[in-house]
């Protein structure tokens, strides 16, 4: 199992020997995920054995299996083709339960946020949006800095348990008032030592 936070990436290594009576060579090595980084040796002389060394960033990833592949082409006759599996279960510290926060006045402005993770004394601790105004442009003399917009939470009463221990916290988010729409993205701190703060993207609607 991969833990997040205990490593931020994972490695597998794929033995290749060449059993033919000529030399082997990899045309292309092609992981089916940017997160995947592959390292290899393009030739293997005959009853050699080599390496592809395969490391996945898990930066982003949510609990659960994990699966990735790695397409490997080759002059070999009998298989030219060859795809290798990278399997793992990750574990994450905390998982956000949605990706998009909107808060729109018009419809009272709140918006929900549910998160996941085993520690049974987790809480969050402040929550606040900033704006990523386009208008902020350096070379702009009129843009004045827009302030962080602080966000009320307050604890929900929807206590559920996944099947692997995890715990789901909800909390009502409820922004103070605000002048204008904008994009931006709200950060939430927590008391999760592995985990103290989270962003994610959200809009002001006026």
């Amino acid at each position: 199992m991969i833990i997040e936070g205990k490593s931020g990436v994972t490695n597998a290594v794929f033995n290749v020997k060449n059993t033919g009576d000529s030399i082997l060579e990899f045309k292309s090595v092609r992981p089916s995920c940017w997160c995947v980084v592959v390292k290899y040796d393009s030739l293997i002389l005959p009853g050699a054995t080599a390496q592809i060394e395969a490391v996945m960033n898990t930066k982003g990833f949510h609990s659960g299996p994990v699966t990735k592949g790695i397409i490997v082409s080759s002059n070999a006759k009998n298989e030219p083709i060859v795809r290798l599996t990278i399997k793992a279960v990750f574990q994450a510290q905390i998982d956000v339960l949605q990706k998009y926060f909107v808060f729109n006045e018009s419809r009272s402005g709140r918006d929900t946020l549910s998160l996941a993770t085993k520690k049974s004394d987790f809480k969050i601790i402040g929550v606040e949006f900033c704006s990523s105004d386009s208008d902020q442009a350096s070379n702009n003399p009129a843009w004045q800095p827009i302030l962080p917009v602080a966000i009320a939470f307050n604890a929900l009463l929807k206590d559920s348990t996944f099947a692997d221990g995890r715990r789901v916290f909800s909390y009502e988010l409820v922004p103070a008032s605000f002048k204008k729409s904008q994009g931006g993205y709200v950060t939430i701190k927590t008391n999760h030592p592995e985990k103290p703060e989270i962003k994610l993207p959200a809009t002001l609607l006026k």
